[in-house]
């Protein structure tokens, strides 16, 4: 997965042409497209992670169609489009409610919506928290009554105490655990993504990784066996081997991928941009 966002920087679109070629230049660069520029080589991404905390909310729509339009016509395998937008309801860049926001308008085209609840008052532990996750998990409900199809909600959670200014948005996997088994239940809940690999790798509790210890919980009920198992690890950056034994459904792909593969993000709007502008 490739991740466009971000707090820093200056990113967004102007026309409604620019999101659409912006959407063709990641194609080409990350997907299934081809360029002579490809900064991954012949490797082909998963997808991406929209994470604007930023600019205008204005024609991330239609980058996000132009690109599901592109994903659609790739046959060759499953591509998910995600995004991670602040756990306050509504997002203000992202939506919904927003108008001309992404949410807003083609919320059905996300697999997967990793919402922050961290570095915002509706941690966990919060009066706000419980209010805010029964908005996103309504939010999906209502998308899947209107298309037939909604993303599945994440909750998003720091790996470490030092993965945020501020402590006290960090959750010990007791806390975890206990928001866990009343919420998994709910057909639209997804799982568990953590910022991040790096933090994760250096937050051991118990002679394991913070999200392993998630993991006895997590994969408890599921029957699914540790990811780690299957795991080759560079750079902090944990990437799953592929086989035929990895592929579970949507409820299940969280087990298998949110921990390692959502976790690291790749922060390469404004290099992009500065790239479109550099060509012309």
């Amino acid at each position: 997965m490739i991740s466009l966002g971000g707090s820093d920087g200056i990113y967004g679109f102007n026309t409604l042409n620019e999101a659409k070629d912006f959407a063709t230049t990641v194609w080409n660069l990350f997907l299934g497209g081809s360029s002579n520029i490809r900064p991954f080589g012949n490797a082909v991404l998963d997808g991406l992670d929209l994470n604007i905390e930023k600019g205008s909310p204005l024609y991330y729509s239609d980058f996000i169609q132009t690109m599901r339009s592109f994903m659609s016509g790739d046959k060759s395998k499953r591509y998910y489009i995600t995004g991670a937008p602040q756990c306050p309801y509504p997002d203000p860049y992202m939506g919904p409610i927003i108008v001309g926001s992404v949410l807003e308008n083609v919320a059905k085209e996300f697999d997967y919506l990793y919402v922050q609840f961290y570095n915002n008052p509706c941690f966990i532990g919060s009066t706000e928290f419980t209010v805010t996750l029964n908005q996103w998990l309504n939010f999906a409900n209502q998308i899947k009554e209107k298309y037939e199809k909604s993303p599945l909600i994440f909750i998003g959670l720091l790996a470490h105490p030092q993965a945020s200014n501020h402590s006290e948005y960090y959750s010990n996997p007791s806390q975890v655990e206990a928001v866990y088994n009343i919420t998994k239940f709910n057909k639209h809940f997804g799982g568990i993504m953590l910022w991040d690999a790096g933090f994760d790798s250096v937050n051991i509790i118990s002679d394991s990784y913070y999200s392993s210890a998630l993991s006895k919980f997590l994969t408890k009920e599921n029957n699914i066996s540790l990811l780690k198992d299957h795991m080759a690890a560079t750079n902090n950056q944990v990437i799953p081997l592929e086989s035929e034994n990895d592929k579970f459904n949507d409820k299940n792909v969280f087990y298998n991928n949110a921990f390692h593969l959502h976790v690291y993000y790749l922060h390469l709007f404004c290099v992009l941009f500065s790239f479109i502008f550099l060509e012309k």
